[in-house]
């Protein structure tokens, strides 16, 4: 269904004292294509390391199908932090666990992300991803990004 204004102010209220003054919350209603279908995007997981040990695990849209769901949907871009799905929070989680729960999700699905709201000056990879080299909101000492890249579809 249609994503109300109440609803959506009630969501962005919740994560914008998480995220901090540096990020806007975004939030996605859309369907599927179909029950089993995907999302139409790739994602990018990153981590902090610190004493050798993964810790604040982050995961970044890194690609949208422009006619995918998402793509269609038109609310969120690349680079773009996927904080939670249908309620069930995605921060902290691991990529694997996060791959495992977009694959695995109803016809009707609500994303909730974060987005930088003044682009960082040198790009990622490609040159509209803006993924940070340090944890956006929650302090870190070093970042590795993880070889996993998942295209769910």
């Amino acid at each position: 269904g249609e994503l109300s204004p109440d609803v959506e102010a009630a969501i962005k209220a919740s994560w914008e004292p998480i995220v901090g003054n540096d990020f806007l919350v975004v939030v996605a209603q859309l369907a599927k294509f179909k029950e089993a279908g995907g999302l139409g995007i790739s994602l990018e997981g990153t981590v902090d390391v610190e004493n050798g040990v993964e810790v604040r695990p982050h995961h970044y849209i890194r690609s949208i199908l422009p006619d995918g769901p998402v793509g269609l949907n038109g609310r969120l871009k690349s680079s773009d932090e996927l904080l939670e799905v249908n309620g069930k929070l995605l921060l902290g989680l691991n990529h694997v666990s996060v791959v495992d729960i977009l694959k695995d999700l109803p016809q009707n699905v609500r994303l909730v992300c974060a987005r930088r709201k003044v682009p960082l000056p040198d790009s990622f990879t490609q040159p509209d991803m803006q993924i940070p080299a340090t944890s956006p909101y929650l302090a870190g000492i070093d970042l590795r990004t993880c070889s996993i890249e998942k295209l769910i579809k």
